[in-house]
């Protein structure tokens, strides 16, 4: 995107927490294409399919020479998190963006919420949040242009996106609450404390276990919407944007996106079911493609 063109991340240190693949993966790729170097902490309870992802992203990403540090630790131990940024401090030598955009998505009624799972949405978030932003204070305030940006939603009752999952909604308006509390307190250093939350329901791995997905899909948008309001946000002055709950929405066009239409997600083609005649014609009508010599195969 053509928001992207001109940003100054030149040499700043992005920390991720948690952040579900969809958002991480675009986030880092187009941080480093900034200039920005990313570090992401991720919490060590997840389960072997998120490891699996996070292993295959981060091993894609290095072998494309993408500078990212991936670290885990126990999130809700604040002497464990402080371990971790000290490796991020060793490794890149400083602090200059907090991003916990956390991963705890469940879309499903209170009834079909196990009581695990609803302990992990309310608690597990707000605590590591807690925890990562009061580690990185301290190297924070050594920053040019500091900044936290939170995934919360503004403390609204009558948005439709909180009205039929009452566990999920319950955990987001506690991280919004969360947000709130930290602008207070950082009120008077010279760090950015902001939330970001998608105005359209952005389409997420997640999301796709939830009832009715399917219904919803067409109208989603991609994870760069939210990705993209984050790096705009995170390069404005610290001064000058802060203490506010933004729709991604609203800062792209605070940026001068008036077209939201490349956002919009594209299911992938369907797969072509080709006979192995089929297949060979397609591939013989390709100029690239090159017969191996002594086959025995001819056109």
């Amino acid at each position: 995107m053509k928001i992207l063109e001109g940003l100054d991340l030149q040499g700043k240190v992005i920390v991720l927490l948690n952040s579900p693949c969809d958002i991480s993966r675009p986030l880092v790729v187009k941080a480093n294409r900034l200039g920005a170097r990313v570090a992401i902490i991720y919490k060590d309870t997840l389960v072997d399919s998120e490891l699996d992802v996070v292993i295959e992203m981060v091993e894609d990403l290095h072998e494309q020479d993408i500078d990212l540090l991936p670290l885990t630790c126990n999130t809700r131990d604040p002497v464990d998190v402080d371990s971790a940024l000290a490796e991020v401090i060793a490794h890149y030598g400083g602090i200059d963006i907090v991003v916990p955009f956390l991963g705890s998505i469940a879309l499903v009624e209170t009834s079909d919420t196990p009581e695990k799972d609803f302990q992990t949405m309310t608690t597990i978030d707000t605590i590591s949040t807690r925890n990562i932003v009061r580690g990185a204070v301290p190297y924070l305030i050594q920053s040019s242009n500091p900044h936290v940006v939170v995934g919360a939603p503004p403390q609204r009752f009558c948005d439709d996106w909180n009205m039929t999952n009452a566990p999920y909604s319950m955990s987001r308006f506690k991280m919004s609450m969360c947000v709130q509390g930290l602008m207070g307190e950082l009120a008077n250093t010279p760090i950015a404390v902001n939330a970001v939350w998608p105005r359209v329901m952005i389409h997420l791995q997640a999301f796709q276990q939830a009832e009715g997905f399917e219904r919803w899909e067409d109208f989603t948008r991609s994870p760069d919407v939210v990705v993209d309001a984050i790096l705009w946000l995170t390069s404005q002055p610290a001064k000058e944007f802060t203490d506010r709950f933004f729709y991604d929405e609203v800062l792209l066009r605070k940026a001068g996106v008036v077209d939201f239409r490349s956002y919009r997600h594209k299911r992938p083609k369907p797969t072509r079911n080709l006979s192995s005649s089929s297949l060979k014609a397609l591939l013989f009508s390709r100029p690239w493609f090159k017969i191996p010599a002594g086959n025995g195969s001819s056109r």
